[in-house]
């Protein structure tokens, strides 16, 4: 048996960090963009058939909460693993599973858009920064407005 890279963690009976007979390699990214991304950083898991996509129930395939919380595991393996953030991983695999989205940017960009407002000298300043919010975050409309409401309370401006 070929020795297949893989940075996952050993977690029998549910999958192996290594093919061993009678598994079947799983790409916990997969997809045509992150296929090859994740068996480039060994984030692959050895599954049974049965837990690989022969089970309608139980397989990662099928099984939803299972292929979340995998994804979510490995996501925080690679991120201790390769010693990168999470807008690393965005970059290299389009999203995160982690953590949302609106509760991403909540935790990471709006102390720094408070405090870039609380900076800026002239209303046209706050005003670009309020433009390039708009534009640069990934969330809905409401969602941004939400975000916009809690920044400038918070920073008391605008």
């Amino acid at each position: 048996m070929s020795n297949e890279y893989c940075i996952m963690p050993d977690n029998p009976p549910i999958w192996r960090n290594k093919r061993v007979y009678g598994t079947v390699r799983h790409e916990v990214f997969f997809g045509v963009k992150n296929r090859q991304k994740s068996i480039e950083d060994g984030l692959v898991i050895f599954l049974t058939p049965d837990l690989h996509n022969m089970d309608k129930k139980k397989a990662i395939h099928f099984n939803i909460k299972f292929d979340k919380e995998t994804k979510m595991f490995a996501e925080s393996v690679w991120l201790m693993y390769y010693n990168k953030t999470i807008d690393d991983f965005i970059k290299r695999y389009g999203r995160n599973y982690i953590m949302n989205y609106f509760e991403y940017y909540k935790e990471t960009w709006v102390p720094i858009i408070k405090q870039h407002l609380k900076n800026a000298e002239t209303y046209e300043i706050k005003k670009e920064i309020k433009t390039r919010f708009y534009k640069n975050i990934q969330l809905n409309e409401r969602q941004k407005d939400v975000l916009w409401k809690q920044i400038t309370f918070e920073a008391d401006v605008c």
